[in-house]
């Protein structure tokens, strides 16, 4: 098995996503104990540092992921028991938003 581009980059947008709803829990956790101050405010602002940045790597040039793309990397990178000297084994792969609409082809004009 193996991905395509737009599965890969369907996968990022759900790890970006993520980072949303725990900002709602924040936000949602805050506004109950309205009266004790801001709590969770150094993880908020973590959380909302990793989105920008890793929001703008994607929709901008790219962002390396696991390559999901070749069945070779996949299967490295699945039966990789976590074990950091084993890391560079797992090739990484760069995408970015733009991956995730396939690419109609130019057509040529002639000279």
């Amino acid at each position: 098995m193996r991905y395509s581009k737009k599965d890969a980059c369907e996968l990022i947008e759900r790890y970006l996503n993520q980072f949303s709803s725990e900002l709602q829990q924040i936000e949602l956790h805050n506004s109950i104990k309205d009266k004790q101050g801001r709590r969770h405010q150094a993880q908020e602002t973590v959380i909302k540092q990793t989105m920008e940045h890793e929001g703008h790597q994607y929709e901008g040039y790219s962002l390396e992921i696991p390559d999901i793309l070749h069945a070779n990397s996949l299967k490295t990178l699945r039966e990789w028991d976590l074990d950091l000297k084993k890391l560079p084994n797992i090739k990484m792969r760069k995408l970015c938003a733009n991956d995730a609409v396939a690419k109609k082809h130019k057509k040529k004009t002639p000279i």
